[in-house]
């Protein structure tokens, strides 16, 4: 086989990897995402700023919405945003504890932790269906490589 062929296969099994480890984690914590509807932006370019606009169309129209972006300037809470406004502290803490915890006491992962980056996708989609009140629509920018991003 050839070198590009080998890496494409690779690439392709790592793909499949994560989105199988994302869904197991998605199931351990009880979040379905199949109920609400998720506009997925990626590219090379614009992803932040696209992200940004659709997100201000759906919630001057009416809609309660969760955006998750990358990288945070300052504030890592700044990744989670409901309605335009970055995540409060709290509720981003408590989230944060919770996925953690959760994941961390599962007999299904023996105490394996997501990467960095599918840790915080997991925080925000944790923020985002809030019991309480759950977003209507989901806007998320890939993070480092769109077929092997956590967000797929």
């Amino acid at each position: 086989m050839s070198k590009s062929k080998q890496q494409l296969t690779e690439a392709a099994m790592t793909r499949h990897h994560i989105v199988k480890e994302m869904r197991g984690y998605l199931d351990e914590l009880k979040l379905d995402l199949s109920g609400v509807p998720v506009i997925h932006v990626a590219g090379t370019k614009g992803k932040g700023s696209t992200c940004a606009f659709v997100e201000s169309i759906l919630r001057h129209h009416g809609y309660h919405t969760g955006l998750f972006t990358s990288p945070h300037l300052i504030h890592i809470n700044e990744r989670v945003r409901i309605d335009g406004r970055p995540c409060e502290g709290k509720r981003f803490c408590s989230a944060f504890w919770s996925v953690w915890d959760c994941l961390k006491n599962s007999k299904n992962f023996n105490g394996k932790m997501p990467r960095y980056f599918q840790f915080l996708t997991l925080v925000a989609f944790s923020v985002f269906f809030d019991p309480k009140r759950p977003v209507d629509v989901i806007i998320l920018e890939t993070g480092v490589g769109g077929r092997l991003d956590a967000t797929n």
